[in-house]
């Protein structure tokens, strides 16, 4: 009745008519969580007809909504609002008392959390239902107290509360060693929710003091004090022209408060002179015994019929050594004697050549040959390593070398005249490399050739290696260098390895692939 006396009094207050042909109420209205329920709904609304809303899961509401279709559309009969609490707040290492918790909650209800074991918090942690959600009545934090571990003894703490008290997320110490220490590591540390400290606590190291230095010695960098912090160096010099550093030039201030090393001191740095040889000229010393000053040189050279082996100059250095070794005279190799018909190479412009020097020989007549070595080198005791050569008429070859695995084609002779040839063949399945001929050349044998080994192919390894010839115009006992074979797997066989079914004979050897 109620409804229909105010659909009336819309119609007459609005001056309107009321007209299904407008469809105003086929766009439902839009109420956040929520849709129309199963009892009301329709696919069509005429003026008059009432929708109810129910809130979607896991939302609640104080009040069911209700609308009605009137000629301008829908109007709100009853206001509700759909609200959740389903999902809790989230607190970090809290969870909600066994008091307070529940299936599902009304709009008021309130709980209360709880850290969890290990984690504290200064009150307890309430949150009440509301139409917008969970609103916080006192919010608190779940943390880990920090601990207070073994200090330094002369470390100086600022912030530490009473001894029962517990330190809670946020708390700050500061530290401080005293004045003959030095503090290693944050001068500050903060306590954090894991209740671990956002910085090791530091501890303190001695200083080294700087003590003890001779006049002569100058240090880097200038001091300010009369002591250094660990880590801290010192690099030392010499004051006077001359003089060097004896030790360390640098030292560093330790933890324990002592330098990595003594002080060091400035002196004079000489070095010996040791045992010279006897034909060596030396410039820059009075007598072999005397020592020579450190920055000092000595120069060095030979007499003319001898060669300087090493370097010409040598200089003593800050540490007491020489630059580099003393050298040595080696005698020169006199070139003398040769044949008028033997020509040298490289020119002469001299008639002595010194240690590794060499000299190459060849002969200025057609048909004349070097009898001898046609290279010889100079030594270090003055002599040559050979002979000078000759040259004369070619000379004859004895019998041919043997041939491993071949021999001469024809029957060998005992004497051989220049520029006779000799033809070598291999065994049976040998092939030859090089070769055939060797020829004889003023006295020596000229050419090269081997012969290279054939494959056997043994029926148990390929019976053990379960493989058999592919093609049977392939099967033989010998396989020649060179030679191609194909196998293939016996029956019911398979490759088990990477070595392929086509395999080359190498100078006797030949992989054999496996099946099984």
């Amino acid at each position: 009745m109620k409804l229909s006396l105010t659909l009336l009094f819309l119609q007459l207050w609005g001056n309107m008519e009321l007209s299904l042909s407008q469809n105003a109420c086929s766009k439902l209205p839009d109420v956040p969580h929520a849709h129309v329920s199963e009892e009301t709904k329709k696919a069509e609304y005429q003026e008059g007809d009432v929708i109810h809303f129910t809130c979607e899961s896991g939302y609640i509401s104080d009040h069911t909504s209700k609308y009605v279709c009137t000629g301008a559309g829908w109007l709100v009969v009853r206001r509700g609002m759909c609200y959740s609490c389903s999902v809790l707040p989230d607190v970090p290492h809290a969870q909600v008392t066994d008091e307070t918790r529940k299936a599902e909650y009304q709009e008021g209800d309130v709980i209360h959390l709880t850290c969890e074991p290990g984690y504290t918090s200064d009150l307890t942690i309430k949150y009440v239902c509301a139409s917008e959600g969970w609103l916080a009545v006192r919010q608190g934090l779940c943390y880990y107290p920090c601990q207070v571990g073994k200090m330094h003894p002369r470390l100086f703490v600022a912030g530490l509360p009473p001894t029962n008290e517990t330190i809670k997320t946020g708390h700050k110490l500061q530290f401080q060693c005293s004045n003959d220490l030095t503090l290693e590591g944050s001068e500050e540390t903060e306590c954090l929710g894991t209740g671990q400290w956002s910085a090791p606590f530091p501890t303190c190291s001695e200083k080294c003091k700087v003590s003890g230095l001779a006049a002569n010695v100058v240090v880097t960098p200038r001091l300010s004090g009369q002591s250094l912090t660990k880590g801290q160096k010192l690099t030392f010099s010499c004051s006077q022209p001359g003089q060097f550093i004896q030790g360390n030039a640098t030292v560093e201030c330790l933890a324990n408060g002592q330098w990595s090393d003594s002080f060091p001191t400035c002196g004079v740095i000489t070095c010996e002179v040791g045992v010279l040889h006897h034909d060596l000229i030396v410039t820059g010393i009075l007598s072999a015994s005397e020592t020579v000053p450190a920055g000092d040189k000595l120069l060095f050279d030979c007499s003319s019929e001898f060669q300087l082996d090493g370097s010409k100059e040598t200089e003593c250095l800050p540490t007491g050594q020489w630059s580099a070794p003393f050298p040595t005279c080696s005698e020169k190799c006199k070139v003398s004697g040769l044949a008028a018909n033997v020509v040298v190479t490289p020119r002469l412009s001299g008639r002595t050549l010194t240690k590794g020097q060499k000299l190459t020989f060849s002969c200025s007549q057609r048909g004349q040959f070097i009898q001898g070595n046609a290279t010889v080198e100079c030594l270090a005791n003055g002599q040559w390593s050979d002979s000078f050569p000759t040259c004369g008429a070619p000379a004859n070859c004895g019998i041919p070398p043997p041939l491993p695995d071949g021999d001469t084609k024809e029957t060998v002779d005992f004497l051989y005249r220049h520029n006779a040839k000799v033809e070598y063949i291999c065994q049976n399945v040998y092939r030859m490399e090089g070769g055939p001929f060797k020829i004889c050349k003023n006295g020596e044998w000229i050419g090269q050739m081997r012969c290279l080994k054939p494959c056997t192919m043994d029926k148990d390894v390929m019976r053990r290696h379960n493989i058999r010839f592919a093609y049977s115009y392939e099967e033989k006992l010998y396989a020649p260098h060179n030679d191609v074979i194909h196998f293939s797997c016996i029956y019911g066989t398979r490759p088990v390895d990477r070595v392929g079914m086509r395999q080359k004979c190498i100078d006797g050897v030949m992989n054999f692939p496996t099946c099984v």
